[in-house]
């Protein structure tokens, strides 16, 4: 459970009501099957092992545990656990993650000239085993607010290789399938060079 908006990704009773009785803290909580707490880590801030608004999680085929801690630009991934293990830079400002096989398909909602200045909302596809991008779903376009288009806030791909995005408000959910040399584009946002620089050692 990602506990950033009350909590995510709740699918027992028992957790969805420790949700909402603590309420948005950054943490990451581990419940068994049957809701029983387990344990749980972080809290609000920039190093690893802590967050500002974890938004989704999503398992590998390793079993490591990926958070996308949308506040501070990056996914973190951890094991089960809850030890650090690594991080990504170059999916934006992530609110939603789903994985296939081996690769990453992370969903944008939100960078902008406001909230993330030279990158840009829609769905990043990249290798599970990389920090890199290698395909673009861009978002569409929204009346309300002409400077950011809507990308949504989840992500899913079906059997076929469609993807879903799960939209919220007014917004209708939208599909496209992601073929590389057609329906993705190249990737957008700064280069590599110009990525945020991971937290040294020192600072964890």
């Amino acid at each position: 459970m990602a506990d950033g908006h009350d909590a995510q990704g709740m699918t027992t009773a028992a957790a969805i009501a420790e949700g909402l009785k603590n309420g948005a803290t950054s943490r990451i909580s581990k419940f068994s099957p049957d809701g029983k707490f387990i344990k749980s880590w972080g809290t609000i801030g920039m190093r690893h092992g802590e967050f500002r608004t974890p938004h989704s999680l999503a398992f590998d085929s390793k079993g490591r545990l990926w958070v996308a801690d949308r506040g501070n630009h990056r996914l973190e991934v951890f094991d089960q656990d809850g030890k650090y293990l690594e991080s990504r830079y170059m999916f934006s400002r992530p609110s939603g993650i789903f994985i296939k096989g081996d690769m990453l398909y992370v969903i944008d909602s939100e960078s902008g000239p406001l909230n993330h200045p030279n990158w840009h909302d829609g769905v990043r596809v990249g290798p599970v085993d990389e920090d890199r991008v290698v395909g673009f779903i861009p978002p569409f376009a929204r009346e309300d607010r002409v400077y950011q288009g809507a990308a949504g806030e989840g992500v899913a791909v079906d059997a076929d290789g469609n993807v879903y995005v799960a939209c919220i408000r007014a917004q209708r959910g939208k599909a496209w399938r992601w073929m590389p040399t057609a329906m993705c584009t190249r990737p957008r946002g700064p280069t590599p060079s110009s990525r945020r620089a991971e937290p040294s050692r020192s600072t964890r």
